[in-house]
């Protein structure tokens, strides 16, 4: 699948609305005093597994200012995969092999995540962070998301599972008053998807003291601490350290948990090979 930070359909012929589906309004239809006019008149479309449209509803909405050429929308429903980042939702359609910016209710997931989508396919124009992006897919997620790629989704369920969120850093411990920031995995444990806030325990045992651990970052640490434990659960308050800086301790060596997304090198003071 074709991925680009900017979204831009390669070249205008055969991107976005096909001819075939895009009717010239000046043949049916009627316009209203806004330039904008509707063809209602031709009929039928493709499967909704082609990623082709499946309403002949055409809409010509007047000139882009900017770039003189006229936008048009097509009613469809289309398959691809959604992945968001800084300043940007884009649509990577199975179809067309195209990149469009995509405005329908995502939840800001950075990996690219399969979905069917009904709405209207608009363009060309400028929209986007920047006007970057030459053609708008918008409408609602009807199937999905799933994990996988077009044609092949695998893994279905909701966004907190497919997509974990970053609620904090357990390096600035940026959570309210008597909550710890902690990494976790929809599985319980590593390799770690997300961070979170959780309630701290109290009383919250200090660095150097005596703890108890249920599961990995599941202690009673305080929250700049994690309970380096043995087998049966009990073991010391170490402190934490960033691993990617190699951050100095004072006891023992800081040994990397495993990297969380975000850039969170996120390490443990204590004995090499601890496992957190």
């Amino acid at each position: 699948m074709r991925w680009s930070t900017v979204g831009l359909c390669v070249g205008l012929s055969g991107c976005g609305p096909d001819a075939a589906d895009v009717k010239d309004a000046s043949t049916s239809g009627s316009a209203d005093a806004a330039g904008t006019t509707t063809d209602t008149g031709s009929t039928g479309g493709s499967s909704p597994t082609t990623g082709e449209p499946t309403s002949a509803s055409t809409t010509t909405t007047g000139a882009d200012a900017s770039t003189g050429e006229i936008e048009e929308c097509v009613e469809g429903t289309w398959e691809g995969t959604v992945s968001a980042g800084f300043e940007f939702v884009a649509f990577d359609d199975c179809d067309a092999v195209e990149t469009w910016w995509f405005e329908g209710g995502w939840d800001a997931c950075s990996a690219p995540l399969w979905v069917r989508v009904e709405g209207r396919l608009c363009g060309p124009g400028r929209y986007g962070h920047l006007g970057q992006w030459q053609y708008e897919l918008r409408g609602e997620i009807v199937e999905g998301p799933c994990e996988g790629t077009c044609g092949a989704p695998t893994r279905c369920a909701d966004f907190e599972a497919l997509c974990p969120s970053f609620d904090c850093d357990p390096l600035v411990q940026d959570c309210p008053v008597a909550e710890r920031c902690v990494p976790y995995a929809t599985e319980g444990g590593p390799p770690w998807e997300g961070t979170r806030c959780v309630p701290l325990v109290d009383p919250a045992q200090a660095i150097g003291a005596a703890c108890t651990s249920t599961a990995p970052w599941q202690d009673d640490c305080v929250a700049e601490a994690f309970c380096q434990a043995d087998e049966t659960g009990t073991g010391t308050c170490m402190p934490l350290c960033n691993a990617f800086v190699g951050e100095r301790c004072d006891v023992g060596v800081c040994t990397l948990c495993g990297t969380i997304g975000k850039g969170l090198f996120v390490g443990v003071c204590g004995e090499d090979g601890i496992v957190c």
